[in-house]
């Protein structure tokens, strides 16, 4: 457990479960949460503004504001996808888009949840209330589908590891038409990488689970080159190759951890970094800035814990001797990057605690 030290009404120990996720009541999204909540009073006013700059809105968010004060505290928090709620709410709210922006996402990130549901009643002006982007897509456990013919379910649409397919959904086209669409067997893999995920490290499983709404399976280009990457865009969908169980895994728990370094900075940005494209990276040819440098070990660091918990399952033939090549490799490079990146760090004071978390973990790799 961290020392509790406050900075601005943030706590040192808000951070836990950044380094590696912890308990599911011991992570950094609850402090977003809890800090977005506190907003609210605040936030009712500015909505309350862009109401009457945009009339069309004054009931939607009428009712919004009234369905949210018969929400629990408990439920809003178990409520709001974390990621996707830190991306919106990071933006600047005293202007009427960047206003629009966080209220916008705020119902993307409730909608789907039973309790607003039923505290919301029927559906019909969330239209108008949400427009027609579909990136709000991302933050709604995903049932509905905001397009220019109103609110769809997804209910039918395909699935994967119990999350929306969004490959076929209109709006997420963003792979090349002339590419097959991933097989039914990415679907199967993914739920395969899921549940061995949760046998391995089910910390990171329930931390998935908590900030994944929505997945977009990417082709599997071949010769042992699988993509994953974190998009801005839909902060609450996991994209990625699904070639095996393993592959999966990694992919996963190095893109969550993108995710929630993401959201942490959104309160903080933990370094100070002119953001300068002159650092070099053991895994990339191209110079990056000294952030890039930090969030690459921390998502190797990630990725190592996770091959240790797998080898102590006790696998076997080529699952065994992937863990063992991924241990070796992967600690060479996380070493290499932070002898390199530490002495030149220069942490927030809320950053301090995660730098020297971090280095902790780094001390004790396999």
């Amino acid at each position: 457990m961290l020392v509790s030290t406050e900075f601005g009404g943030l706590r040192v120990e808000d951070l836990e479960g950044l380094v590696l996720p912890g308990a599911a009541d011991a992570t950094i999204e609850h402090l977003r949460i809890a800090h977005v909540l506190r907003r609210r009073p605040a936030l009712r006013a500015l909505w309350q503004a862009a109401a009457i700059a945009q009339p069309r809105l004054h009931n939607p968010l009428l009712r919004l504001s009234q369905t949210l004060d018969r929400l629990s505290f408990d439920t809003t928090v178990h409520a709001l996808n974390p990621g996707l709620i830190a991306h919106y709410l990071s933006r600047d709210v005293s202007t009427t888009d960047g206003c629009l922006s966080a209220m916008r996402g705020t119902v993307a990130c409730l909608l789907g949840h039973p309790a607003f549901e039923q505290a919301w009643g029927r559906p019909g002006d969330l239209h108008d209330l949400l427009g027609p982007d579909p990136h709000y897509l991302a933050g709604l456990h995903i049932r509905a589908q905001i397009g220019p013919s109103g609110l769809h379910t997804l209910a039918e649409g395909l699935w994967a590891g119990g999350l929306p397919v969004l490959n076929d959904v209109a709006g997420f086209h963003t792979r090349d038409p002339n590419e097959p669409w991933p097989c039914n067997g990415a679907r199967a893999t993914l739920s395969q990488g899921l549940k061995l995920l949760r046998m391995a490290w089910p910390q990171a499983e329930a931390c998935a689970r908590r900030w994944y709404s929505a997945v977009m399976l990417l082709h599997y280009p071949g010769r042992g080159r699988y993509l994953s990457f974190t998009s801005e865009d839909l902060p609450g969908a996991y994209i990625a190759t699904a070639h095996n169980a393993a592959q999966v895994c990694d992919s996963m728990v190095h893109e969550l951890s993108h995710a929630r370094l993401a959201a942490a900075q959104a309160i903080d940005p933990l370094l100070d970094d002119d953001g300068a494209h002159i650092h070099p990276s053991p895994w990339r040819p191209d110079p990056r800035p000294l952030m890039g440098i930090v969030a690459g070990v921390h998502a190797f660091l990630n990725v190592h814990h996770f091959y240790t918990s797998l080898r102590q399952l006790g696998p076997q033939g080529e699952l065994l001797t992937l863990a063992d090549h991924k241990l070796a490799a992967g600690a060479q490079k996380v070493r290499q990057a932070w002898k390199y990146a530490r002495p030149r760090v220069r942490p927030t004071p809320l950053g301090a605690s995660f730098i020297d978390e971090m280095h902790a973990h780094l001390e004790r790799l396999s």
